[in-house]
């Protein structure tokens, strides 16, 4: 038998009929009926009730004062009100109330020679008046001097001399009311501890010419002291109360370092002292013997820091150390004692305010008590707004420090006993 014939036609008549089947199955079958859904179930009808349904009267129940405070959830409950911080009238070391002086744009404030009222100068209309610690005014003269630059009272507080933008200069006795013109080369005037002399730099063109001097206070019988040359800006005129020295001057050492001289009127050959650093401002102590200082250096990131050292005769130099507070001297009151500062210290400080002090002339400060032997630092305010401390001024029993506010030109007064 031939099987491979056989399996042959057995696969086509196979193939054939599967052919077969579909042809029927898509072509001549006939279709099916859909199956038709269940007839719809009836539901009886739904009353639908309208309004409220009717109250039920209940019993009521007792709630314990503890069980409704439990009723509140906890995060619902408002915090307690926090009162205030109190503002004390005295400045004890805490937040401390300043009070408002006078309304004036001011300039030249100075303890007037009663030692309780103060002396000052109106920007606004060139006139010098004197406010009581109650805020009274009165005019001490009637004599207008506009745009003054700058302010120098006598020790007597009855002699001024004013400086203009222009150059000019006068002297101004308001006992007297007479007015006298000093010379347009002298500059940067300080008065002797009794006011009957006064030193200036006298800077004319040629520097050959320009000479530390003293004179009378109104320029007569002026004397030569020292040849300035090209260094003026390098010396600070300012009289010691003991009336040894007249003027200062610096030279540099290194970066961090200058030495400090002192200039009296009669060719003394004073020691001198180290500086730790630059920016030089200094301030006298009552008594002439020792000197409070500023400077700035790479260590306080060029931040003026104060310093103190004797500055007599013999003990110049002696006893120099840092007091580690940060802020110039300018913004510190001796008290009588010749121990003792108040000082305005500046919150923050940015890098390199020794170098440019204006940037500090928008922050606020504190006010702290320094003991200059012990060196020991306390803070007696911090005060209830923000104010920034030029030209401090104790009253003669030290119960008021008065201040001119950086911020808005005004004076302020701080209760201290």
């Amino acid at each position: 038998m031939n099987w491979r014939r056989i399996l042959i036609i057995a696969g086509i008549v196979v193939i054939i009929g599967i052919v077969g089947f579909l042809v029927y199955y898509f072509v001549f079958r006939p279709p099916v009926a859909p199956i038709a859904p269940p007839p719809p179930t009836a539901f009886p009808p739904i009353n639908v009730p309208v309004g409220l349904p009717p109250a039920i009267e209940r019993e009521p129940v007792a709630v314990s004062p503890e069980e409704a405070v439990q009723v509140v959830p906890p995060e619902l409950l408002l915090p307690p009100e926090v009162p205030p911080p109190s503002i004390a009238d005295f400045a004890t070391g805490g937040l401390t109330r300043v009070s408002q002086v006078n309304n004036i744009r001011t300039a030249g404030v100075t303890l007037a020679s009663d030692g309780a009222n103060l002396n000052f100068y109106n920007r606004d209309t060139g006139q010098f008046y004197q406010v009581t610690p109650d805020g009274e005014m009165k005019l001490l003269t009637d004599r207008i001097f506009r745009q003054v630059e700058n302010i120098v009272w006598s020790p007597n507080k009855n002699e001024t001399i004013l400086e203009f933008p222009d150059g000019s200069n006068v002297l101004f006795n308001m006992a007297t009311d007479q007015v006298i013109t000093l010379p347009r080369h002298w500059e940067e005037f300080s008065f002797s501890g009794n006011g009957a002399k006064i030193a200036a730099k006298s800077l004319a063109a040629d520097p050959e010419d320009r000479w530390l001097i003293v004179s009378n206070p109104d320029g007569s019988s002026a004397r030569l002291i020292e040849p300035l040359g090209d260094n003026a800006d390098r010396v600070d005129v300012d009289w010691s109360p003991n009336n040894q020295v007249i003027a200062t001057f610096t030279e540099s050492i290194d970066f961090d370092r200058q030495e400090l001289y002192f200039v009296g009127q009669n060719d003394e050959n004073f020691k001198l002292t180290v500086l730790n650093g630059r920016g030089f401002e200094g301030q006298w102590a009552p008594q002439g013997d020792r000197l409070l200082y500023s400077v700035y250096n790479s260590e306080t990131d060029f931040n003026p820091q104060l310093w103190i050292v004797d500055a007599r005769g013999e003990n110049i130099g002696n006893n120099r150390k840092p007091l580690n507070i940060r802020t110039w001297a300018d913004k510190c009151a001796f008290s009588s004692d010749n121990i003792n500062l108040i000082c305005g210290v500046p919150t923050q400080l940015p890098t390199g305010a020794g170098i440019i002090p204006s940037v500090a002339n928008d922050i606020s400060d504190v006010i702290v008590r320094i003991n200059t032997q012990t060196g020991s630092v306390a803070l007696a305010a911090l005060t209830d707004k923000d104010y920034t401390v030029k030209d401090p001024v104790l009253s003669a029993d030290e119960s008021k420090l008065y201040f001119l506010n950086q911020f808005d030109q005004l004076i302020y007064s701080v209760n201290l006993k």
